[in-house]
Parts: C-alpha cells; structure tokens; sequence
C-alpha cells in the first residue's frame, strides 16, 4: 500500500460529477448505513460552475447516494469568519435541524472558509465527518489539508481554533477554470512554501510557472499532483502563516490571504537565507516564479503595511533580520516595477 502520512484518502479526479466513479466511492465509505450527504459550497462556485446543482443532483441520484435536502450556500471571502459567525451557525443549525449525526457526511466544496466554517460546524456535534472537495488553486494546493478550522474574532484572524482532520479530499482541478483571474494569479503560495522545503516541489513549480501564469490547466494539475505526493509521504511544517495572518490583520483584511502568503513567505525565507538554513539560489528561484505567476501582487499593492515594522515585527527574537529582509524586498518592488514602466512608455512610444 502506498505510504500515507496524512491518514485519510486523496484523490484526483477530472469531471467529479460526471462519469468518474471516484467520489460516489469516497462518500459511500464515510457514510453509515442509510447515510445522508449535506452539501456545503462557495456562492461563487455556485454562481460560476454552469448547472452544478442538477448535475450534482443527477450524480448522487445515478450513484444511489441520498442528498440531506438543499444545499447550504455560503458567501465565499474571509470576511464570512468574522460576521458574528453567522454562516458557522447556519451550517450547524442545518445540520441540526435535519438531525444529522454519525454516518452522516458533509461534502464542502469550496476554498479555505468554507472548510474552516463547515470543520467548526461538524466539530461542535462530533461523528459527521467532511470531505473536502478545493475548487481554488490555494485550496486544492494548501487549505485542503489543513488540521484546523479557524474563525476570526475582535478584528484578530484566526484566534478561534479547533482540530478538524478531513475524512477525505476530492480534487477536481476542472474547478479552477472558473475562478476570477486575481484568485488565479494568487494561487501559487501554497505551494511556494512547499517550493522552499523541497528541491523536487521547487523544480516543478519553477518549470511549470510559464505555463501557469497563461492559465495552462495541465501545467497546475501537475503541480496539484507533485503537491499531493509529497504531503503523502511528508510532514509539511508550516512557513509564512504567522506573519501572514498579520499582513492581512493590518490591511483590515483588504489584503487576501493568497497574496498574504507568498508576500510572507518572501520575508520568511529572505530570513532563512541570512539564518543559512535556506539557499540564497532556492529564494531567488522561488521569487522569480511567484513574480511570473503574478503571485506577488500583495508586494507591490501593500508596501504601506510594510511600513508598519514595530507592529509586525517588533516582538520577534530577529527583528533586525526581518527589517533587511523587507528592505530588499521593497527594494526588489521597486526595481520591478521601474523597469516595468520603462517598458511600457517604451513600448508606447510612437515608432521612427
């Protein structure tokens, strides 16, 4: 049997709710006899995926799964988290309400909120488990497989947590084609930090990184699988997720966590590099393929935040590390986006 350290099933799939038999299977293994199947999803995955409620329905129906009424739909964005909890509670009232329990399942397919919302919800009652199914490149490379669900409150990101392991993840990279082009462009981080920890992950995205900055999808899903293998056989310790939370605290959450991540991940590994515990090579190859995926937006439309040194980093042990880290790093901005402009007035300019 193929090692497994996350401990639950994984699959990639092409047309989940098409002809493949996949999640019909993964579904019917986490359902007790006369088991009923909740569906928690993204509005915009909704809105933006042509029929997907009669194809979902006509699925379920043709593979003999039984569907736990209507669909719950959630707005998707991090400002769900923090609204008086009010999309957590009206999950968890649903599930009450239709007296749900062990043998039960929620299928929640979205991106990172939706899990953290739907993994709070299934947490207060115990004994529902949750398949994820990621519809963004972020998900489907990161918040799939993450061990919490976290709720903001008080203005503060992420302060409410709970343990919440999935049952098991479906990944059907056929979603991506309809995210907005901003979600594209943000959706690389996740596995930059793995780019960064990984000489293989590195290769990969630093290879497929032309290609996914022109929305090639062949190119992300093999970027999906190398991720997949090395989280089976890896445990994957966290970078950047601190220092972004505070990014995005700072922006009072105008800055999305796409872009939080690999603008936190820059700092982090600039950091390591002076620390000797990353290649100054593996950093500047990295950077350079966030750079051509459009990934690191949140550099050039949040430098003000940067500015903000004392509130970001001022109790760490290297804060004077984190100062030249974010230094060079405006400095590279600048650099960038000089040369930028200087092409385009060029490329204006009236031809001789």
């Amino acid at each position: 049997m193929r090692r497994n350290l996350l401990g639950y099933r994984v699959e990639i799939v092409q047309d989940s709710f098409g002809e493949s038999d996949v999640l019909a299977e993964v579904l019917k293994e986490n359902l007790g006899e006369n088991g009923k199947v909740l569906l928690v999803a993204d509005s915009n995955v909704v809105s933006h995926t042509a029929e997907l409620g009669p194809k979902i329905g006509r699925y379920m129906n043709d593979h003999g799964l039984s569907i736990a009424g209507k669909a719950v739909v959630i707005p998707g964005g991090e400002k769900v988290k923090y609204e008086n909890f009010s999309s957590a509670f009206t999950i968890l009232d649903t599930v009450v309400r239709r007296r749900l329990g062990e043998g039960d399942c929620i299928l929640a397919l979205g991106g990172g909120v939706v899990f953290d919302l739907v993994g709070w919800a299934a947490a207060q009652l115990g004994g529902i488990k949750v398949v994820r199914m990621p519809t963004t490149p972020a998900a489907m490379t990161g918040a799939a497989f993450a061990t919490t669900s976290l709720l903001d409150r008080c203005g503060r990101k992420d302060v409410i947590s709970l343990p919440s392991m999935p049952a098991a993840v479906v990944i059907d990279v056929g979603f991506v084609q309809t995210v907005m082009e901003g979600v594209w462009r943000a959706g690389t981080g996740e596995i930059a930090c793995l780019a960064i920890l990984d000489k293989s992950i590195c290769k990969v995205f630093c290879e497929e990184a032309p290609r996914y900055a022109q929305r090639d999808y062949d190119a992300f899903a093999r970027m999906v699988e190398a991720v997949v293998e090395y989280r089976r056989k890896n445990k994957v310790e966290p970078i950047a997720e601190k220092l972004a939370v505070r990014l995005e605290e700072q922006s009072d959450f105008r800055l999305p966590h796409g872009y939080a991540i690999p603008l936190s991940l820059m700092i982090e590994a600039s950091v390591k590099v002076e620390k000797g515990t990353v290649k100054e090579k593996t950093f500047i190859a990295v950077r350079d393929a966030l750079e051509e995926c459009g990934s690191l937006g949140g550099l050039y439309h949040s430098r003000h935040i940067l500015r903000r040194r004392e509130v970001l980093f001022g109790d760490l042990p290297d804060a004077e590390l984190y100062n030249r880290s974010v230094d060079a790093l405006v400095e590279y901005a600048s650099a960038r986006y000089n040369a930028q402009e200087a092409e385009r007035t060029q490329g204006a300019s009236p031809q001789g």
